[in-house]
Formats: structure tokens, sequence, C-alpha cells
């Protein structure tokens, strides 16, 4: 990072911490640490932010998967090309 970038960042950034228990039947229980800058706990509920979390974390396991398959480093393209491929 630029150092000018850095010197243009906050000094002091607030943040919510959420904690919560993924209990799945056949598997171990994880508890998992969530940070967000969405503070407004009335607007932002812990269980929907766990909820969209989930979601997040399944799409980037998807991509990991297809990126392997595909034998790619990087998965994104510009051209038509890169799409077919």
């Amino acid at each position: 990072m630029p150092a000018e970038h850095y010197a243009s960042l906050p000094d002091n950034l607030m943040v919510r911490e959420l904690r919560y228990r993924i209990d799945c039947k056949g598997f171990r229980t994880k508890e998992i640490m969530l940070v967000t800058t969405l503070t407004d706990a009335t607007f932002y509920s812990a269980d929907e932010l766990a909820r969209v979390y989930h979601r997040r974390w399944r799409v980037e396991t998807a991509f990991a998967h297809l990126k392997t398959t595909m034998k790619m480093d990087v998965l994104k393209c510009e051209t038509v090309d890169g799409v077919l491929k």
C-alpha cells in the first residue's frame, strides 16, 4: 500500500464483533467470529449477518473448487475468448 494511501486512512475504525456457533449433525461444532463495519444491530441483525456470511463462504468455496478443477490461477476475463475458455 502506498504511503499516501496509508496516511489517508482514519486513526480509528469502529467495528462490531459477532460470535456464533455452527452445529451440524455428524461434524464438530464450530465457533465463528465475524468482524464487520455494519455496526447498527437494529438494521443488521446478528442472525442475518451470519446467514449472509455463510452464503458468501459457500460461493468463495465454489469458486476455489472451479479454479482448481479448471487448473486456473486466476478466474477473471474481459474478452469473449476468456469467457469461452
